[in-house]
């Protein structure tokens, strides 16, 4: 046991030191270092007691040597006993606020939430000996209250603070599980609540059974001399120490395989969008070949429309004819280099980022280009919620979507109107919402808007490829476009992206 505990602080060391920190992580470590000092204080104690080598050679696997060393150590059993309180409830509180903050994610767990590790930091007063024993000095001095009334009363916190630990660790993790159960919109953060909750069973659960008893006093007082008494832990049934080092090595291999299975999946889920990227590439390959053909096409127009007017200088009517075509044929040119370069930068590389600091960023950038007339404003959600996503990507998606609203804005009777960007959070999904002012649309239009090559407008720039280009990418990010719209009363465009922590 004793070598299982430092091969899991070594581990844990390892595992954060590879690992950006956040506010869970230096939870989890508090688990780690207070289950560990729980562990090592337990031996010690045992050791000051003397108690039977026999349990702590298989519960412990501890040398005969080191045995000797501890028994005989100079160190003071009531530090031993506090060692121990502190280690059994710096696990209980960093467990407890551990899965709090993994259930509130990206939100700010309430105050509220705090209040239970109250009791914890009252425990470890009254369960301190000295502290104890002092308590009782008073209520006899004052009379308040008598030996055996004094006991009784301990006994029963006693018995409150055992279900009350208990508690703090249950709740939240039933509220684990049907925030697992109700996770379906993203399969990589069902799959890391899924293994968190493994591995949190097994640490749970191999807590409780090494230190269901505590914290607790470990004394009793002598009732004439207040003489501190110390007493053997209530632990766990002799025939449970000599399964438990193999216990002891499941749960472990158990953590071990949880913490490290999240680390895959983030590689999982890169390989599938990179599969849905293959698709993407197969889908806009007819597109290149469309486009490099009619490239060819045009270019051959251009050069025979340029040999025309040079033909028919003096001809003005023919001239301004061969001219337009000209001029068309450069713009569609233009359009089709756009559209390819468009095309070959289709690399999807997601990331988990903040999505109010990327529209915060995205709006800012995006201000000096907007026409005088246009005024572009945004409004993000209180929280700061995560996604995965292609910031170039989505920067793009939007780009297109502003765009679109300028454009919507300037077919209207005023070339004036706003556009506002808008970020919030529903269920299990971040909404980007962009909405203009403009001239709206009808509903048999708005189920068309997402098609390839359609489009309503009459410019030669607008080839309907924009929104388009913007499904593709939502859906390769397990998202939505929703779009909703009204003839003369503007439009909102929605990207529905899945939320992580």
């Amino acid at each position: 046991m004793l070598y299982i505990t430092v091969l899991f602080l070594v581990f844990a060391i390892f595992v954060f030191a590879k690992n950006p920190l956040n506010i869970t992580s230096y939870f989890l470590i508090g688990s780690i270092i207070g289950w560990s000092m729980s562990l090592l204080g337990l031996l010690q104690y045992l050791a000051k007691l003397n108690l039977s080598y026999v349990i702590v050679k298989y519960f412990f696997y501890v040398p005969f040597g080191v045995w000797n060393d501890l028994v005989y150590s100079e160190v003071n059993i009531i530090n031993v006993i506090r060692f121990i309180n502190i280690g059994t409830l710096l696990f209980v509180a960093c467990m407890y606020l551990y899965m709090i903050y993994f259930i509130y994610g990206y939100r700010k767990p309430r105050l509220a939430s705090y209040i239970p590790c109250i009791l914890l930091v009252v425990q470890l007063i009254l369960y301190d000996p000295e502290i104890y024993r002092e308590l009782y000095k008073i209520t006899l001095s004052l009379n308040i209250l008598g030996y055996d009334a004094f006991n009784s009363l301990y006994k029963s916190f006693y018995s409150f603070t055992k279900v009350y630990n208990l508690l703090m660790l249950i709740i939240p993790l039933i509220f684990l599980i049907m925030e697992f159960l109700r996770r379906k919109n993203l399969p990589i953060i069902r799959e890391y609540y899924f293994f968190n909750l493994v591995g949190l069973l097994c640490i749970i659960t191999f807590h409780l059974i090494t230190f269901s008893w505590a914290p607790a006093i470990l004394v009793s007082i002598y009732q004439r001399t207040t003489y501190l008494i110390y007493e053997q832990p209530k632990m766990i049934p002799s025939f449970i120490y000599y399964i438990y080092p193999y216990l002891s090595v499941f749960c472990f291999t158990i953590m071990l395989f949880a913490t490290l299975k999240y680390k895959s999946l983030k590689k999982v889920y890169s390989s599938e969008h990179h599969s849905k990227h293959k698709i993407l590439k197969k889908n806009n390959f007819g597109i290149r070949a469309l486009s490099h053909s009619l490239k060819n096409q045009l270019l051959a127009i251009q050069f025979e429309s340029e040999i025309l007017i040079d033909e028919l200088k003096d001809n003005t009517d023919l001239l301004e004819t061969a001219n337009t075509i000209n001029n068309i044929s450069k713009q569609t040119i233009e359009r089709l280099n756009e559209m390819h370069k468009r095309i070959q930068s289709q690399s999807i590389i997601l990331e988990p980022a903040y999505i109010n600091d990327f529209i915060d960023d995205f709006v800012n950038n995006q201000v000096a280009s907007m026409p005088n007339d246009i005024l572009l404003n945004y409004k993000l959600t209180s929280l700061n919620p995560r996604a995965f996503i292609d910031e170039e990507h989505i920067g793009e998606c939007l780009n297109v979507m502003i765009k679109n609203a300028i454009e919507a804005i300037e077919a209207g009777d005023d070339a004036s109107g706003i556009i506002n960007i808008l970020t919030e959070v529903i269920n299990d999904w971040v909404i980007i919402s962009v909405h203009d002012n403009g001239i709206g649309m009808e509903k048999e239009i708005q189920s068309k808007i997402f098609e390839a090559f359609y489009t309503t407008k009459t410019g030669d720039n607008n080839w309907g490829i924009g929104l388009s280009y913007v499904k593709q990418i939502i859906d390769i990010h397990n998202g939505n476009t929703v779009v909703e719209s009204s003839k003369n009363k503007g439009t909102t465009i929605k990207i529905m992206l899945p939320l992580i922590m």
